[in-house]
């Protein structure tokens, strides 16, 4: 595998670990709490982080790329897939507007879902729960993750952290890209299922998800710290 293909991935992860790190520090989320509650992140049993754009005037429907891991049986985290979405539902619809977005895969249906990319259009819309945030959960709002499915969305735009609802219409599997990461191509039911190992370039989103506990926002701020 060359260096410059190396380097590609290797770039990317510090960027998705610096998006994912920002949901999860407190300094970077505007206020005392982290977005995504750590209960949240321990039961998650994978993770997308995606950079979506809308441009209004072409309708409702958003598109984005990023990747995808998922938690393997023995708590370890897979190789990242690359994928693509088309999301609708949320968000203004006028204007172009970019957002980061992270998917939080509460069980392995959701993460099989993801696991089909590159089937394109899903054949019905799967719809994406606005997740609860931290600082609901300190003002007495009970969680009540035990037993909970699904798919929770957060997104940030223009610095603003929420949770948020959509639906995603389509999942792409970016197969071009994750042959430009791996030197070869991979679906991303392969590299979901742990039949790839991590590489030693994915390490900086991996240090963030295994940093998580994702151990509170003091061990995601440590993390944080080193990439930038």
């Amino acid at each position: 595998m060359s260096t410059k293909i190396h380097n590609t991935l290797e770039s990317e992860c510090i960027k998705w670990a610096m998006t994912l790190a920002s949901f999860i520090d407190p300094r970077q989320s505007n206020g005392p709490y982290r977005v995504i509650p750590p209960e949240i992140i321990e039961n998650a049993k994978g993770i997308a982080i995606l950079t979506v754009a809308s441009a209004g005037f072409l309708g409702p429907t958003r598109y984005g790329n990023g990747t995808v891991v998922a938690r393997l049986a023995d708590g370890s985290w897979s190789a990242p897939s690359a994928i693509g979405v088309g999301a609708a539902g949320f968000g203004a619809q006028t204007g172009l507007e970019i957002a980061d977005i992270v998917l939080v895969l509460n069980d392995q249906t959701a993460v099989q879902i993801l696991s089909q990319a590159g089937s394109g259009a899903l054949g019905r819309n799967v719809p994406v729960t606005a997740g609860p945030v931290e600082q609901n959960a300190a003002a007495g709002e009970g969680l009540g993750l035990k037993g909970f499915t699904g798919i929770f969305g957060y997104s940030a735009v223009k610095g603003l952290f929420a949770g948020v609802d959509m639906e995603l219409s389509e999942i792409f599997d970016r197969s071009d890209t994750n042959k430009m990461y791996y030197g070869q191509q991979h679906m991303a039911g392969k590299l979901l299922r742990g039949a790839i190992k991590p590489p030693p370039e994915a390490r900086p989103l991996i240090d963030v998800l295994n940093g998580q506990g994702f151990a509170g926002a003091h061990a995601a701020t440590c993390i944080l710290g080193k990439l930038l």
